[in-house]
């Protein structure tokens, strides 16, 4: 009978839950926001393309692949670790940045400071 019940309870509350978690994302990305990510992500990946190693850079918005000539990816992780800077390398080739959306430009900028001294050193 517990079960039954639970089953229940579960089955009601998970639309609304999610009729919730809708409504709260919907007030939250407006107009503005989304060209302030978008702005964002324009700079981010300009900024990118300037360092050294760098093939290409691929992706939308602030979630970018960045190509890079060499197979030093994993080091680039490593070495961001180091710094203080998350990094994920889906390949020996492939930089995957995902920051979140909130990012302020000051942390951007921190962030590619950052990227460019570890891109630098593998270069």
């Amino acid at each position: 009978m517990n079960n039954i019940r639970s089953s229940v309870f579960i089955a009601i509350v998970t639309p609304m839950t999610i009729s919730v978690a809708i409504a709260g994302a919907t007030g939250y990305v407006d107009a503005e926001f989304l060209a302030e990510v978008t702005h964002k992500g324009d700079y981010l990946r300009q900024e990118i393309e300037k360092l050294p190693l760098v093939e290409r850079v691929r992706g939308r918005g602030l979630m970018l692949g960045i190509v890079l000539a060499q197979p030093v990816a994993k080091q680039a992780v490593r070495d961001g670790l180091a710094q203080g800077l998350i990094l994920n390398a889906p390949s020996e080739n492939v930089l995957r940045l995902t920051p979140p959306l909130v990012i302020s430009q000051d942390e951007l900028d921190t962030a590619l400071t950052t990227l460019r001294t570890i891109m630098e050193e593998l270069a």
